[in-house]
C-alpha cells in the first residue's frame, strides 16, 4: 500500500483541472437536480524508463476519490481528501507511489466521489445551495524522486461511467454491479478503453489548493456480527453490538440482476425492526442511510460503498430469493489517531463512561468532528468546543483539530460573525451560533498551545479573534451579551437559566484567552483593551445575575455551576455550597444541559470536591450518564431521555474531567513543561485506577492500587517535564523525573 506523507515539497502544478465526459448541460435548475449522482472513472497510461525512486502523486479532487496504479489501490485512507471550507480551500493529498510503478507502461485510474462538494440531498442546512457546487473534478501530477512529471491530468485522459451509480453523504450508495468497470481491472496498463471517451477541461473548485496535513479516515477496526434475526418480509436485522460509524461490507453471490439493500439505525422498533424515523427528520430528499448494490450473478462478490459513510448498530438487509449472505462485517471508520491515553478502573461505571465517551469521540471523527454520524453530519462548533479536552487527553488530534480550527475560521465574515456549523455552504449565522459555540476557535488555539506547545494557530487566527470579540461588543450591553444558544438540551427546560449566563461566560473566557495570546505574542498594546473588557464583563455579569447569598441567576446548577467556572462568582465559598447542598438534595441527578455538564464537573473538581464529582458521574438515576447505561446505551446520547440521537459526543467532556480530577493530571505549562499531579485517591468507590498520558516528553503515569486494604499510589513522569505531586494530608513535593515514585496511604 502507498503511504500518505505531510512532509514533502509543494509541486509546481502542470497537471489540468479535469471531470467526466458526461456532466449535465449548463442552465438546469441545480436546486432540483441530483447532477452527476455516480461516481466517473478517469484514467490516462505513461511510460516509465526505469522504476523511479521516492516517486510522490500528488491528488487534489475537491469532493472525495480513490486511486489506483496498475491494479492497486493507493493508500489506505478512505472518503478522502478530507472536507474543508471549500470555497476558501481544497486540500490535496500527497502519497508515496514508488514500489507501485514498474518499467514500461503504466496506469492511473481515479474514481471520483461527490462528498461534500456535489451535496445530492437537500436538507435543512442547505448545502444543495453551497456556492462551490459543481461536478466532481480532479488534479493530479506525478513526479520521481528529482521532481520530473511522469504523469499529469491533461486533455489526453479518458472518462468513463463507474459501478457506482448514485453516492451521497447522507442518502447513501447505489452500485449495479453487471457495469464491471472494477478497479483491478481498469487501472491495468493493457486495459482496453476505447470506448471510453475523451475528458472534459473543469473549472477548479473555488478555494486555494493546500496540502492536507491532518490525520486520513481509515477503516479502524472490522467488527464481526453478534446477532441475526430473520423477518418474514424477506429481510434480516443485523445487530453488531455497539453503535459505530462507517459501513458494511459483505460477501454475497446471488443471480445476476437481484439487488440487495442495507439500511443503516441506531435503534430498533418494538417489532424488532429498524426505527430511523428521527435520524432521517432532517434530510427532506432521496433515501436515507440507504446502500444498494445489484449483482452481476457471477458468484462470490465481496461489496462495500466508497463515498459515503453511517451513523448505525444495526441494519436492515433486504434478502431477495435466491441471494445468500456469506459473511457480513461492520468497518468502523474514523481519523487515523494515535492513542495517547488510558484510563481504566474496575469501578464499573466510571470505567464505562470513560470508554464509552471515547468511542462515542471516535464516532464523531470522520474528516471533522460531528455532532453525530447519521442525522447531521455537521461540523458543529458548540459539540466540537465541549469534545475538544477529551479528544486531546485520549487521542494524538493535533493536525485535525488544526485542520477544522482553520475550517471554522475560513467561514468568517468581514463583520467578524462565525456560523454554527463547519464547513457551512451559508447555513447557520443567523441561528445555531453564539459565544458558547464559537469559542471554539480561542479554545482550540489554547488547547492546542498547552498540549502541544504549538502556538500556529494563535499567531495565524490573532486579528481574526479579535475580529470576533469587535463582533461581539455590538452585542454587549453593559458586559452582557445575549445571543446564541445557551444550556442546549436541559433536562427541563425550566431550570435552564437565561442564555446569557451562559454565553457571557464564553465571552469572557474568550477575552481572557486574548489576554494570554497577546501576552505570547508580545501585543503590550492590547493587554490594557482585553483587561479593561474582561474587568467590564465580570462586573456586568455579577451586577445582573450574582447575589449577596451566592447565588446566581435562577439558581439552577448550571448558573451556579458557570459562576464558579468562569471565575464570576464574588463569593465563591458560598456560590459552591448551594451547589452541593442542590446536587446533594437531588441526589446527583445530572440536572443541567450540554454547558452544565461541563461547568458542574469542572466547578466541583476545581474545588476539591472529588467524592462529589464521582458521585455524579456515577449515579445510575435518571438523568444521568449511568442511566444511559443501563439502558444499554454504547454511545452517548443528544438528550438525557434518548429519545433524540444516540450517538452525539456533547455530553462528552466526561473523560477529560476523569483524567484531569480522578487522575490527577494538571498541566500548569504550556506543552506538558510543568504539571501538578492531584490525583483522587480517598474517594470511597474508587480504589483503584490506571492513568497514562503520552506528553511530547513521554509517558506520565499515576496508579492507584487497593491490596489487602491499603491503597498504594505510583506516580512516573518523563524526563523534560517538572511535576509537582500533591496528597492529601501532605505537602507537594517535586518529582524526580524518570524515577517511579510510590506512597502508601
Amino acid at each position: 500500500m502507498a503511504k500518505l506523507t505531510t512532509c514533502y515539497p509543494d509541486p509546481v502544478w502542470t497537471g489540468k483541472w479535469i471531470c467526466a465526459p458526461f456532466a449535465e448541460p449548463d442552465g438546469l435548475d441545480r436546486t432540483e437536480l441530483f447532477i452527476s449522482r455516480g461516481a466517473p472513472w478517469l484514467r490516462t497510461t505513461f511510460n516509465c524508463a526505469k522504476v523511479p525512486k521516492d516517486s510522490l502523486l500528488y491528488v487534489a479532487a475537491p469532493g472525495w476519490c480513490e486511486v489506483f496504479i496498475n491494479g492497486q489501490r493507493v493508500g489506505e485512507q478512505v472518503l478522502s481528501p478530507v472536507v474543508t471550507q471549500l470555497s476558501e480551500r481544497t486540500g490535496y493529498l500527497c502519497l508515496e507511489v514508488g514500489k507501485l510503478l514498474k518499467r514500461g507502461r503504466n496506469a492511473i485510474a481515479v474514481l471520483l466521489g461527490n462528498g461534500w462538494y456535489n451535496p445530492q440531498t437537500k436538507e435543512v442546512w442547505e448545502f444543495h445551495f453551497a456556492p462551490w457546487r459543481n461536478e466532481p473534478s480532479l488534479l493530479l501530477q506525478l513526479e520521481d524522486g528529482k521532481g520530473n512529471v511522469l504523469a499529469a491530468s491533461g486533455p489526453t485522459w479518458k472518462g468513463a461511467a463507474s459501478f457506482i451509480t448514485m453516492n451521497a453523504l447522507r442518502n447513501g450508495e447505489f452500485q449495479d454491479t453487471r457495469i464491471g468497470l472494477e478497479p483491478e481491472v481498469v487501472s491495468q496498463p493493457d486495459y482496453d478503453d476505447s470506448a471510453w471517451r475523451a475528458v472534459l477541461s473543469a473549472n477548479p473548485p473555488p478555494g486555494v489548493l493546500c496540502p492536507e496535513e491532518c490525520e486520513p479516515c481509515v477503516i479502524a477496526e472490522r467488527i464481526p456480527l453478534v446477532a441475526s434475526n430473520w423477518r418474514s418480509d424477506h429481510c434480516t436485522i443485523y445487530d453488531f453490538g455497539k453503535n459505530l460509524t462507517g459501513w458494511c461490507e459483505m460477501e454475497v453471490e446471488g443471480p445476476a440482476g437481484s439487488q440487495v439493500i442495507l439500511e443503516y439505525g441506531e435503534r430498533l422498533r418494538a417489532s424488532g425492526d429498524l426505527d430511523t424515523e428521527e435520524i432521517k427528520v432532517f434530510a427532506k430528499s432521496g433515501f436515507f442511510q440507504r446502500d444498494a448494490y445489484t449483482l452481476n450473478g457471477k458468484g462470490r462478490q465481496k461489496l462495500h460503498p466508497h463515498f459515503t459513510y453511517h451513523g448505525f448498530r444495526y441494519v436492515r438487509f433486504w434478502n431477495p430469493p435466491g441471494v445468500k449472505v456469506h459473511k457480513i462485517t461492520a468497518c468502523f471508520i474514523h481519523n487515523d489517531f494515535r492513542q495517547v491515553g488510558i484510563f481504566t478502573t474496575s469501578n464499573e461505571n466510571l470505567n464505562w463512561l470513560q470508554q464509552t465517551t471515547a468511542h462515542t469521540y471516535l464516532c464523531n471523527f470522520t474528516g471533522i468532528p460531528t455532532d453525530c454520524p447519521h442525522r447531521e453530519k455537521n461540523g458543529w462548533t458548540g459539540d466540537a468546543n465541549l469534545a475538544l479536552e477529551t479528544g486531546l487527553w485520549n487521542f494524538d488530534t493535533h493536525l485535525a483539530d488544526i485542520h477544522f480550527g482553520r475550517t471554522l475560521m475560513e467561514a468568517q465574515r468581514p463583520s467578524g460573525q462565525l456560523p454554527g456549523i463547519a464547513p457551512t455552504g451559508g447555513w447557520g449565522f443567523n441561528w445555531g451560533n453564539g459565544p458558547a459555540w464559537d469559542s471554539y476557535i480561542f479554545e482550540d488555539a489554547y488547547q492546542l498551545w498547552k498540549f502541544y506547545g504549538d502556538d500556529a494557530l494563535i499567531r495565524e487566527q490573532y486579528d481574526k479573534m479579535a475580529k470576533y470579540l469587535d463582533y461581539c461588543r455590538w452585542h454587549d450591553t453593559d458586559g452582557v451579551v445575549d445571543f446564541g444558544l445557551g444550556d442546549w438540551c436541559p433536562y427541563k427546560a425550566s431550570h435552564a437559566p437565561e442564555t446569557a449566563v451562559v454565553v457571557t461566560g464564553f465571552y469572557y473566557l474568550d477575552v481572557c484567552r486574548m489576554i494570554e495570546f497577546a501576552k505570547l505574542l508580545g501585543r503590550t498594546g492590547d493587554l490594557a483593551w482585553w483587561e479593561t473588557l474582561t474587568s467590564r464583563i465580570r462586573d456586568g455579569f455579577n451586577t445582573k445575575f450574582a447575589k449577596a447569598d451566592g447565588g446566581c441567576a435562577n439558581n439552577s446548577v448550571t448558573a451556579l455551576a458557570a459562576s464558579l467556572y468562569f471565575g464570576f462568582s464574588p463569593t465563591p465559598q458560598k456560590t459552591l455550597a448551594k451547589l452541593l447542598k442542590q446536587l446533594k438534595q437531588e441526589n446527583y441527578i445530572a440536572d443541567f444541559g450540554i454547558m452544565g455538564a461541563k461547568f458542574t464537573p469542572r466547578a466541583l473538581g476545581e474545588n476539591g470536591c472529588l467524592e462529589e464529582l464521582f458521585n455524579l458521574f456515577t449515579q445510575n438515576q435518571f438523568p444521568g450518564w449511568i442511566h444511559w447505561k443501563e439502558q444499554g446505551a454504547t454511545t452517548l446520547w443528544e438528550e438525557w431521555n434518548g429519545n433524540s440521537s444516540q450517538m452525539h459526543i456533547m455530553f462528552g467532556d466526561t473523560s477529560a474531567c476523569i483524567y484531569r480530577y480522578f487522575g490527577g493530571l494538571q498541566p500548569t505549562a504550556t506543552g506538558f513543561a510543568k504539571i501538578r499531579i492531584k490525583p483522587a485517591v480517598n474517594i470511597k468507590d474508587l480504589k483503584d485506577f490506571d492513568c497514562s498520558y503520552e506528553a511530547p516528553q513521554g509517558k506520565i503515569v499515576s496508579r492507584l492500587e487497593t491490596i489487602r486494604g491499603k491503597r498504594k499510589y505510583t506516580c512516573c513522569v518523563p524526563k523534560g517535564i517538572e511535576a509537582t505531586l500533591e496528597l492529601p494530608g501532605r505537602k507537594p513535593q517535586k518529582l524526580t523525573p524518570g524515577k517511579e515514585a510510590t506512597f502508601v496511604l
